[in-house]
């Protein structure tokens, strides 16, 4: 059931979406200033921990993806439109919802939700790609 090598290369595939989300080619600005967060703070935080912080991080994306290949097996996705399908249901009903109370309850800028929730539908689409995808070349 569980395809390691799909897992970890999603999770790599989850990190690599999110360094290009949040980097000075997409959101760091507008993120940064809707977050409030400083460039200072950004660097005391990399040089504090960023091995630990990465490591992390990955752990969250191997968790993700282990979560996104359960269902796009489950569910046995036949075409891409139904992987994608399933990717958005999946971010609609955990991943926006729940960022979206970051709104509701924190005040948080509704921009920072657009971006934030950017990157969750673009992960989850790219991780039931990947899941979709290796079923091609991976014997079952």
């Amino acid at each position: 059931m569980y395809d390691w090598l799909t897992i970890f290369t999603g999770a790599v595939v989850a990190m690599l979406i999110g360094m290009l989300w949040y980097s000075p080619l997409l959101f760091v600005k507008p993120w940064m200033a809707l977050s409030s967060n400083s460039h200072e703070s950004l660097k005391k935080a990399k040089v504090s921990r960023p091995g630990k912080t990465y490591f992390a991080a990955f752990v969250v994306c191997v968790l993700m993806s282990g979560a996104v290949h359960f269902f796009v097996q489950t569910l046995a996705m036949h075409t891409v439109i139904e992987a994608v399908f399933i990717a958005g249901m999946l971010w609609l009903g955990f991943i926006a919802t729940t960022l979206f109370s970051g709104v509701l309850w924190e005040r948080k800028p509704f921009g920072l939700f657009l971006i934030n929730a950017g990157h969750g539908l673009a992960v989850v689409v790219a991780l039931s790609l990947v899941s979709y995808f290796s079923s091609f070349f991976i014997e079952r």
